[in-house]
């Protein structure tokens, strides 16, 4: 017999020892055939095909040896045996053999799923080749399906989440478990994460399936617009030349770094990275796979999806438009980060988001709708009363919504990737940097001067920053085409080959920062092309930090930091968009005047008791206010009114040894030099609104304090004394050990020092040259009373 159960090798079955002996006491002459045949038979069933019956058992009676005769396997060992036994004199010995007892069919798969019937050769025998042709394509199919899997790792990481909204407090940590890819794009190797799990990691550990060992990894470079980041194994030749700043390091720790560097070489040598898809993007309603990882499963699973949408969407991180897949698939969280495969096993994307399936829900039932008491939705909630739908949550037919992937598809990930050969870096996806809208109006199209032919839409503002505005683009023009691509009134370009249509902001993502693109502009009816040089223009309210930690500066109880979508969502949670201050969202709509420009916002404002600077100033009135000038000049950036605060107490603790006359002259050139830096690059409508540009406005200056315009039109004065004893007490009260963030400490220290420099100095001359006014007015008071007397 070949198995004596499906799946078993005969090797497990047992042999009744009766059996053989009952074999041995036969008669030598008719039983010697059928002992070599039974001992061939068992020999060779280590290696033959399984049999396809259910069930097999040692029977000596003549319905077992009849049976025998009933299984497919007809010319294996098993039937060998049973013919031997029932020809020999030991026929009626129970247990002479195993046989195959096929009373019950073979369970067969549904006709879906049921493979052609293989055709016979000639002269061969079809009972025979259909087990060897099942047993192949399994093999096949096992093999294939190995193909798919082997480019797909488990990360752990460590998140060191910094206080955004009071960044003197220290931050949290959270642990996040996602799915790394590893790709081949242009003759290098990437490890692709979601950057989501990833930004801010302190720890960072590879798995390999089937392996505990982890392998520790870094952040290499962080995508936060297209949800993506890029690993590197710690060890790799590119990490230690950016870790080692010389060459007496790497070679004192030549040891470590050649284990680390055995360490890489097996990493890569267990994966088969994968090849991103020649055919780009996916049709509709295709299908794929979702290769993924989790902690339990000895090596990566595949998840059949379909392609559900190819759109434009809204990554949510930094909420940029770019080019994403909808794959309908049920994923867990631990699953963000798995590759998206076709048929050929190449790589169509990178998981980074999913939806969940609205199905029933815990505490609720299956009802839905007005008649289901509420319980539809996720269990009856008493705020909205029994039989009311919750209201802002959108449903589906019947209540169901079909769980789904987000994907970034191959196009953002190779200009991710191609972004990181080119430059080294990661500079992001350009854009042109204005606000458009659509010329279906006919009043509109005649205002702006369109003929009935042309198309495009009206140009509504262009940020300072951007290129266009450089080359001289003004709003109202009517963007027509970019490239050779014609821009229609909807704002859409063609897609696929024109048989589609998709928004113009996918065909601009398509470039890299720095290529030059031509645009054409309708001006009152007449074609204008542009040539500019793409890049991304800045916001005076990013959406995140690039992975980076916040800026701040403590001025006495202040302390204060840049707006930022972080800082928001710290300060007011996931629902900023309508918690925070009107006066604060409407930076998002605002463009900033230079590249540079920052809002600059109170975090915290703490009264350090009777007699400090902070004393009698309300905190509810200061709290997450814009700060617009420092000493009467406009602030540009946090890093502008930092030198301003280090230069204002410098003067306070040299000004007492220097003469009067010396200090307010050096604080007047001061003054003008800043003037100067700053110029007219702050004209943002916030700062331009309630008094006029330079120290002309506001209150009179006084160099023993420090004074800041709030965008409440509150008026802080600081008097310098009390402030440096305040910061000190601030800083001890947190424990913190600078007053300003580490990348403006240098400068802080270097201003500060520059500055007591330049007043010693100032002060030197102006004692020198009173002692030699002392000593000629002392010498003529002596001539005079001696000639008197």
């Amino acid at each position: 017999m070949v198995g004596g159960i499906v799946g078993v090798p005969l090797s497990r079955c047992r042999l009744d020892s009766a059996a053989a002996s009952a074999l041995s006491s036969t008669s030598r002459s008719s039983a010697a055939a059928a002992a070599a045949a039974a001992t061939r038979a068992v020999a060779a069933a280590a290696t033959a095909r399984p049999c396809v019956a259910t069930a097999c058992s040692p029977s000596g009676s003549a319905s077992s040896w009849a049976a025998a005769s009933a299984c497919r396997v007809s010319t294996g060992p098993h039937a060998s045996a049973s013919l031997a036994g029932a020809g020999g004199e030991h026929a009626g010995a129970r247990g002479a053999a195993w046989v195959c007892h096929a009373t019950r069919p073979v369970r067969k798969p549904p006709l879906r799923m049921r493979a052609p019937p293989p055709q016979p050769e000639d002269g061969a025998e079809s009972g025979g080749a259909t087990g060897d042709d099942d047993l192949a394509l399994k093999e096949a199919v096992a093999a294939a399906a190995a193909a798919l899997l082997p480019g797909v790792v488990r990360v752990t990481c460590v998140q060191d989440l910094p206080r955004f909204d009071m960044p003197l407090l220290l931050g949290t940590f959270r642990s996040s478990t996602c799915n790394a890819v590893a790709v081949v794009h242009g003759g290098q190797r990437y490890l692709l994460a979601p950057s989501a799990a990833v930004a801010y990691g302190s720890q960072v550990r590879v798995y390999l399936p089937g392996r505990e060992k982890p392998f520790p990894a870094r952040v290499a470079h962080l995508a936060v617009d297209c949800e993506l980041a890029a690993l590197e194994l710690i060890g790799s030749s590119s990490s230690s030349n950016g870790s080692n700043g010389s060459g007496s390091s790497s070679s004192s720790s030549s040891g470590g770094s050649a284990a680390a560097a055995a360490a890489v070489e097996e990493f890569w040598g267990a994966l088969q990275p994968y090849q991103l898809a020649d055919q780009g993007l996916p049709a509709l309603q295709a299908a794929v796979g979702v290769v993924s990882y989790a902690e339990a499963q000895p090596q990566p699973s595949l998840s059949p999806g379909t392609v559900m949408r190819t759109e434009v969407i809204t990554y949510p991180s930094a909420l940029q438009r770019l080019l994403g897949l909808t794959v309908a698939v049920a994923i867990s969280k631990e699953q963000l980060g798995s590759a998206v495969v076709d048929g050929r096993g190449q790589c169509l994307g990178v998981v980074f988001g999913r939806t969940v399936g609205s199905g029933r829900r815990k505490g609720g039932g299956a009802g839905s709708g007005a008649g289901s008491g509420g319980s539809g939705g996720g269990g009856s909630d008493s705020r909205w009363g029994q039989g009311r739908r919750r209201v802002g949550r959108r449903r589906g037919r019947r209540g169901q919504q079909e769980a789904s992937a987000l994907v970034v598809p191959v196009p953002v990930v190779a200009h991710f990737l191609e972004d990181l050969q080119k430059h080294g870096r990661y500079l992001g996806f350009p854009t042109l940097g204005i606000q458009w809208r659509r010329t279906e109006s006919p009043a509109l199209r005649r205002y702006t001067g369109m003929a009935p032919e042309q198309t495009g839409v009206a140009i509504v503002s262009i940020n300072p920053t951007a290129a266009l505005a450089a080359a001289g683009g003004q709003p109202l023009d009517v963007l027509a085409a970019v490239g050779d691509a014609a821009v229609g009134n909807d704002g859409t370009v063609a897609f696929r080959g024109g048989s589609e249509s998709i928004n113009i902001s996918y065909h601009i993502s398509q470039f890299q920062v720095g290529d030059t693109l031509d645009l054409t502009l309708l001006r009152r009816g007449a074609a204008l092309t542009l040539p500019i040089t793409l890049g991304v223009p800045g916001r005076l309210l990013p959406l995140h930090l690039a992975g980076a930690p916040p800026q701040w500066l403590v001025v006495s109880g202040l302390v204060l930091t840049v707006l930022s979508g972080p800082f928001l969502e710290g300060a007011f949670g996931r629902g900023w968009a309508v918690r925070a201050p009107v006066q604060l969202l409407r930076e998002w709509h605002n463009h900033p005047a230079s590249e540079d420009e920052q809002v600059v916002v109170v975090a915290e404002c703490q009264d350090m008791g009777p007699g400090s600077a902070t004393d009698g100033y309300e905190r509810r009135a200061v709290m997450h206010q814009r700060v617009v000038r420092c000493n009467g000049q406009r602030v540009r950036n946090l890093r502008h009114l930092t030198l301003m605060v280090a230069e204002a107490i410098a003067d306070a603790t040299i000004a007492p040894a220097v003469p009067a006359a010396a200090a307010a002259a050096t604080t007047v050139d001061v003054t003008a030099t800043a003037t100067a830096a700053v110029g007219s690059s702050s004209q943002s409508p916030e700062l331009g609104s309630g008094s006029g540009s330079g120290s002309s406005s506001g209150p009179p200056l006084d160099p023993s304090y420090i004074t800041l315009e709030l965008s409440s039109r509150l008026v802080m004065v600081l008097p310098l004394e009390v402030v440096v004893a305040d910061t000190r007490e601030m800083l001890g009260e947190y424990e913190v050990a600078h007053a300003v963030s580490e990348d403006l400490r240098t400068e802080y220290e270097g201003v500060m020092k520059a500055r007591r420099q330049q007043l010693a100095a100032a002060g030197e001359k102006g004692a020198g040259a009173g002692e030699k006014a002392g000593k000629g007015k002392g010498k003529g008071r002596g001539g005079r009373s001696g000639k008197g007397r």
